[in-house]
């Protein structure tokens, strides 16, 4: 009480200048604190933008790639089996193979930046049915290519088939498990925005 009474009473003794300097004094040093609040929070809200931009999305195009080129491969694999002319039975065996780089490079890159457990028990399971694959598949264009064209009709029904199947499913599980992951980056990105919102203008 008394510190209280003993600076109001120094307060009365300054002239109005003084009180004036001394208010804008406090009304700067406010705006300086809101300042440092709201950016201490967008700074928040930038982190949680670019885990969402350099994390997660990524990852959903590298999944989506994948099934991409397992279509490829797919769709080549029956064109082959149809196709007469050599040089489009070539460009088909050639998209294979390309592709099949594809998948290898990518499914490195996911082995790389994946890191949840959910995710990683799906991959583990992608990698392997995509070497039972490649192998299976390696067969088949050797096959085709010596125009044993009835053994890798088989081979593409009673092997492929299934291990494509398998692989489309699991990849559709693991894009799943990254959309969800988006969605949670996303909320996370709302709460920080929301929370920078709410605190600067209360401060304000």
């Amino acid at each position: 009480m008394h510190g209280l009474a003993f600076l109001k009473n120094r307060l009365n003794q300054l002239k109005i200048g003084q009180r004036l300097a001394l208010s804008y004094g406090m009304v700067v040093m406010l705006l300086i604190a809101v300042s440092f609040v709201g950016i201490a929070h967008l700074g928040e809200l930038s982190q949680a933008s670019n885990a969402a931009l350099r994390d997660k999305y990524p990852n959903t195009l590298l999944v989506s790639n994948m099934s991409n080129q397992l279509s490829v491969i797919a769709q080549a694999m029956r064109n082959t089996l149809i196709l007469r002319d050599a040089e489009q039975l070539q460009e088909q065996l050639a998209l294979i193979s390309m592709a099949k780089e594809k998948m290898a490079l990518t499914l490195a890159q996911l082995k790389k930046r994946l890191n949840n457990p959910a995710s990683l028990q799906v991959l583990q399971e992608i990698d392997i049915v995509h070497s039972a694959y490649v192998v299976n598949q390696e067969e088949f264009v050797s096959l085709v290519a010596s125009r044993k064209l009835g053994e890798a009709r088989n081979l593409l029904l009673v092997d492929l088939h299934d291990y494509q199947k398998n692989y489309f499913a699991l990849l559709e599980k693991l894009s799943q498990l990254q959309a969800e992951a988006m969605e949670l980056a996303s909320q996370e990105v709302s709460s920080a925005y929301l929370t920078a919102r709410n605190v600067m203008a209360m401060l304000a």
